[in-house]
C-alpha cells in the first residue's frame, strides 16, 4: 500500500496558507517529523532501511526534490527527528540492529545539500533503541533524547547534547529516575 506525508501551512493567526499538500513520494513511510525556522522548513520521515526529507519554503513550495538522508547500509533506520539551528537543520534518527542498534545524525543546510557525513551521536547500546526526539535554542545548541529498551517491561530515555555542529557536549547521560516500567516516545524542548 502506497502512503503519503501530507502537510499544511497555517500563518501565526491560524488562517491556512493554501491546501493540503503531498510531501513525499508515495512510499511505505512512518514516523514524519518537521522543523522550521523563518527561511525553510524540513520534513523528515523514516522509509526503511532509509530516512529521507525534503524541504520546503515558508510558503510551502518544494525546494529541491526528496532526499536520502541515512545511508540505510544497516537494517532499518527510524524515527528521524530534525531541529533548526543556525544555517540550516540538524536531524538524528535511529539505526536498529537489534542491541547493536545506534543514534546517527547529519547536518543540512536550508537547501537540502548535506554539511557532510551521518555521523555517530550514540552507539552505547544496553538495548534497542528507538524513538529519537530533539530540540534545539535559539543559537543552535542541540539535545537529542531516545529510548533504550532493556526488556521484561525495563527502558531508560537518553540523552546527549551537542552544539550546532554535532559536536558532543558532555557525556550522555540518562534522564529518567525510575529504571523500571516502559518509556514511549520522549520528547524535549529548550528554553534557551
Amino acid at each position: 500500500r502506497d502512503l503519503r506525508v501530507s502537510g499544511r501551512w497555517f500563518d501565526a493567526a491560524n488562517v491556512p496558507l493554501g491546501s493540503e499538500r503531498q510531501m513525499s513520494l508515495p512510499s511505505n513511510f512512518n514516523f514524519p517529523s518537521v522543523a522550521a525556522d523563518r527561511k525553510a522548513s524540513l520534513v523528515a520521515w523514516g522509509r526503511p532501511p532509509f530516512v529521507d526529507g525534503q524541504m520546503f519554503t515558508p510558503s510551502s513550495q518544494p525546494i529541491g526534490a526528496e532526499f536520502r538522508i541515512s545511508s540505510g547500509d544497516y537494517t532499518f533506520d527510524n524515527f528521524p527527528a530534525p531541529a533548526a539551528v543556525p544555517g540550516g537543520f540538524m536531524v538524528v534518527w535511529v539505526r536498529d540492529r537489534g542491541p547493536d542498534g545506534a543514534v546517527l545524525g547529519r547536518r543540512y543546510d536550508r537547501y537540502g545539500q548535506s554539511l557532510g557525513p551521518e555521523f555517530i551521536v550514540s552507539d552505547y547500546t544496553p538495548g534497542v533503541l528507538s524513538s529519537a526526539a530533539m530540540a534545539a535554542s535559539e543559537h543552535g545548541d542541540l539535545v537529542a533524547v531516545w529510548e533504550v529498551e532493556h526488556g521484561a517491561g525495563s527502558a531508560d530515555t537518553v540523552a546527549q547534547r551537542m552544539t550546532p555542529a554535532g559536536t558532543p557536549r558532555g557525556a550522555q547521560f540518562r534522564v529518567n529516575e525510575v529504571t523500571t516500567g516502559e518509556r514511549f516516545r520522549p520528547r524535549v524542548v529548550s528554553d534557551d
